[in-house]
């Protein structure tokens, strides 16, 4: 459970919380568990999620709602190649 809930915490810190399912966040929280178990720490895994700028709304001088819309068509883009 608390897993779940740091993972969750996570997710909304990044902006992915508002298109994961609860399946989604449960399966991120085992994935976590078992890379914690097999790899025996968390040392090597964020706790924060990286501060991205977007250098694209920089460029184009979009105003900051834009932001929303190059992460999500940037999240679209990676999830299409996993």
């Amino acid at each position: 459970m608390r897993i779940l809930l740091a993972v969750t915490e996570f997710a909304k810190k990044t902006g992915d919380f508002a298109v994961l399912s609860a399946v989604d966040l449960r399966v991120l929280a085992l994935t976590y568990m078992l890379e914690v178990e097999l790899t025996h720490g968390a040392s090597h895994l964020r706790q924060e999620p990286h501060k991205v700028r977007s250098k694209l709304r920089h460029r184009l001088r979009l105003p900051p709602l834009a932001d929303c819309f190059v992460e999500m068509l940037w999240h679209q883009w990676f999830m299409e190649r996993m």
